[in-house]
């Protein structure tokens, strides 16, 4: 982060995080600043073993923290949202996109892209209609109807889709490699594409399954 500073990013608002916490003789409740430094140490060294990078990069940048009791080594926590079920407002001319409808764990990587991809089908989706509108006033157009709901319905199932996606990522964090849920794994913005990699994946599943 330059100024000699290392961000860590230490646990997620969902069961992984709590059994971490477990794992390391804490109650899930507990609050950082009152955990031991030694323990401070032990979780985010759990973490760094357990994150699928080359040559246990994140192992190496842990050993360099001097003092695990020190406001600069804090707890960051990792937040995401349930897609909203209708990200547009019923009495004006509002919609929602991106992170301000649908906020995701970046253990998949896909919040920017995604908001790119809402802007895009839905600017396709608004640039149709008024094309077809030809001298009607923009104050009669109904554009809940005709366009937002129809892009909300379309754009759902891939924002549920990755949303289950980065919360299985996080969720089974430990045992990941850079291969299985990060490289091959969710880094495809599309529905077809998505469902695509994950049937390959339960193949994959299956077939290592049927050799043990």
């Amino acid at each position: 982060m330059g100024r000699n500073r290392l961000a860590l990013a230490l646990t997620f608002d969902h069961p992984t995080g709590h059994r971490l916490w477990r794992n390391h003789g804490l109650s899930p409740d507990t609050p950082w600043r009152a955990i031991p430094a030694a323990i401070k140490q032990a979780i985010a060294q759990t973490l760094a073993e357990n994150t699928p990078v080359h040559e246990r990069v994140m192992e190496a940048a842990v050993s360099l923290v001097e003092d695990w009791n020190n406001p600069n080594v804090y707890l960051w926590r990792m937040r995401d949202s349930d897609p909203l079920p209708h990200p547009f407002a019923p009495d004006c001319n509002l919609v929602l996109a991106g992170d301000s409808c649908h906020g995701f764990l970046p253990t998949i990587g896909m919040g920017a892209s995604l908001a790119i991809e809402d802007a895009e089908r839905l600017g396709w989706r608004l640039g149709n209609y008024l094309r077809q509108l030809d001298d009607l006033p923009p104050s009669r157009a109904n554009l809940v109807a005709e366009v937002f709901e129809p892009w909300a319905k379309e754009r759902r199932p891939v924002w549920e889709d990755l949303m289950q996606r980065a919360r299985a990522a996080a969720q089974n964090w430990i045992g990941q490699s850079e291969r299985r849920g990060f490289a091959l794994a969710p880094y495809v913005p599309t529905r077809i594409g998505s469902a695509a990699v994950g049937a390959l994946e339960s193949l994959i599943d299956r077939l290592r399954g049927g050799q043990k």
